[in-house]
């Protein structure tokens, strides 16, 4: 995804997964990672598109194939550092943090608790997501 791409409905999050980094901008419905706990009356066939590959309810044992449907989404390191330097520090933020590794979910957008949607044996909480990533990201809004 190129930083023009961005637009003021996506929410930048950033995944660790086996040690490595990601970082996607889409919107708040692809880092529920329960949808069906999310909304239990979600049907598939109702819309025209295919959701997340199919990838209703996402654990540490799907994780690869939720990296998978979150491609296109994927911001480099890069274009992330341009959309930094082009509207600063503050409008652009990690807002999620999913770390498969550890289970653990810290949400950062605190306009719906998504971090109560999440597989039963994770930690979810609602806190400042930079407080959770590499130094080498934080580093990005430091610069």
């Amino acid at each position: 995804m190129k930083s023009e791409d961005i637009s003021s409905a996506d929410i930048i999050g950033a995944v660790l997964y086996n040690g490595k980094w990601y970082i996607y901008a889409a919107t708040i419905a692809y880092w529920i990672l329960d949808t069906i706990k999310y909304n239990p009356t979600y049907n598939p066939s109702d819309w025209p598109y295919i959701f997340r590959n199919h990838l209703y309810q996402i654990d540490e044992y799907n994780a690869d194939l939720y990296l998978i449907a979150m491609n296109e989404y994927e911001l480099s390191l890069h274009e992330l550092k341009k959309l930094i330097h082009k509207w600063g520090t503050t409008e652009y933020t990690i807002e999620i943090v999913i770390n498969f590794d550890d289970k653990i979910y810290v949400n950062g957008f605190h306009e719906i608790s998504v971090e109560e949607y999440i597989p039963a044996t994770w930690l979810g909480i609602e806190d400042d997501p930079m407080e959770y990533v590499s130094e080498e990201i934080k580093q990005i809004w430091k610069q």
